[in-house]
């Protein structure tokens, strides 16, 4: 956790809660799904002969 600008107690508390969510509810496994997710599609995509010609529905 890093802390940018000034900050009092408070914003710092605030700070340390927003961390303590993100492990709570377990961002970081959520964003490497998603991030795993939207490789499979790109890689999908990019092998598409049909949309490596532009053969898109218009």
């Amino acid at each position: 956790m890093k802390r940018h600008g000034g900050t009092d107690a408070l914003g710092f508390a605030y700070a340390i809660g927003v961390a303590v969510d993100l492990v709570r509810y377990e961002y970081k496994n959520k964003l490497v799904e998603g991030l795993a997710r939207l490789r499979e599609v790109t890689s999908a995509a990019e092998a598409s002969p049909a949309l490596q010609a532009g053969g898109g529905a218009e």
